[in-house]
């Protein structure tokens, strides 16, 4: 009798044919698969070991009972998300506006979300707020399809969840804002209608030309100092900018007297009001300041357009201009490599905001594009353990 193959795990001889002899799932399985080809043989098995986990994974996702809550609590523990607050305030509106904790996630389309849709669009809200929303359920029931309690899935399938057009929607109000820049009068005019701790916050925005986390977030601890060039600035760590990675934030000389006016107001942020950290700076305030002002279309994200085009105007380059705003540029790769030869001139760019030249700008929305409008994230980790149940209650 001629040396009879080596067999893969699972498979073993008995006279001259193969026989399969494993355990699959749980259960201990031994049969011939009635050939001595090991191709043929793998190919029973592979069958045997697919049909075994369908039989487990098409079970009913029904008979596990899950909910919402346990949804979400579940997607909280296990998953990292961008700005926990603002992704709490999120699950808060879709559960009082949509789905209910005890709503079973089998229960949960397209349709669900539909009171939510109605009320943003009477409201006259950009499509980009409602989808904020549609993403949220959406990466929660798509976490569903693949956990598994005992081999049996939360879901069977992932669900389709239609979002709105942020550009040549057929709802005019809802199309993507566009960027606007603000003169030096219309600064001026909405700076004056802020409370104190707002206009602050809005002058140091619009003369760094900070997103509007880098400023809710900004602590004492980021602050660095370049002896060489006798100046401060704020070293930012990689998980509050949004593309990811450090930024040095540098400050000319009205961000350095706003920065020096906040000393010994908190012992951990920059920016605060009444002793606790600001958390928004679109808050009732900022929206009371732009109505008195007349400038109800201008939103804090406006105050980096107005920055970067500023500069543009003042003839800075869109290089230099991009290492103000925290951008990739080559040959610039981290923190370190920001060498006195490369903040020098970053200094000198950013004070030139300072001097009022006279320019004229067309208000047709005209500004620098140097990015799409979207909200400003950070990332965070949810800490382990944390019960959605008792979190929006």
């Amino acid at each position: 009798m001629p040396k009879q193959k080596k067999l893969p795990p699972g498979l073993i001889w008995r006279g001259e044919t193969i026989h399969i002899d494993t355990t699959i799932g749980d259960k201990q399985v031994r049969k011939t698969t009635k050939t001595d080809d090991v191709n043929e043989a793998l190919a029973v098995l592979d069958e045997l070991k697919y049909h075994h986990k369908n039989r487990i994974l098409t079970g009913k996702p029904a008979d596990l009972g899950k909910t919402w809550a346990e949804a979400v609590n579940q997607y909280l523990d296990t998953t990292y998300h961008k700005n926990t607050t603002e992704l709490m305030r999120q699950l808060r509106y879709i559960r009082d506006r949509a789905i209910p904790l005890d709503t079973p996630i089998k229960d949960i389309y397209n349709s669900t979300l539909d009171p939510i849709r109605k009320e943003l669009k009477a409201k006259k809200r950009k499509a980009n707020t409602f989808n904020s929303y549609i993403k949220v359920v959406r990466q929660v029931m798509n976490k569903c399809v693949e956990w598994e309690d005992a081999g049996m899935p939360w879901l069977n399938e992932r669900r389709y969840f239609k979002t709105e057009k942020i550009k040549k929607n057929p709802v005019q109000h809802m199309n993507q804002k566009k960027g606007y820049v603000l003169s030096w009068e219309e600064q001026d005019r909405l700076l004056g209608e802020c409370p104190e701790h707002l206009r602050d916050a809005a002058l140091f925005g619009v003369n760094t030309g900070s997103r509007k986390r880098e400023i809710t977030n900004l602590r004492w601890d980021w602050m660095i100092y370049f002896r060489d060039l006798k100046v401060p600035a704020f070293q930012i760590p990689e998980e509050f900018h949004k593309p990811g990675r450090e930024k040095i934030l540098v400050l000319n000389s009205i961000a350095r007297d706003i920065v020096k006016k906040q000393r010994g107001k908190h012992p951990e942020y920059v920016f605060t009001y009444k002793g606790n950290h600001i958390e928004d700076l679109h808050s009732s305030a900022w929206a009371k300041a732009r109505s008195r002002a007349g400038l109800q279309h201008v939103t804090i994200h406006d105050l980096r357009h107005t920055f970067a085009t500023r500069l543009a105007r003042y003839g800075v380059s869109k290089v230099d201009i991009a290492l103000l705003l925290g951008q990739a540029v080559e040959g610039v790769q981290a923190t370190y490599a920001f060498t006195t030869k490369v903040l020098e001139p970053m200094i000198k760019n950013c004070e030139m905001v300072v001097e009022r030249k006279p320019m004229t700008f067309a208000k047709a929305g005209e500004f620098v594009d140097f990015e799409e409008y979207d909200e400003d994230t950070q990332i965070t980790k949810t800490p382990q353990g944390h019960n959605f149940l008792e979190a929006v209650s």
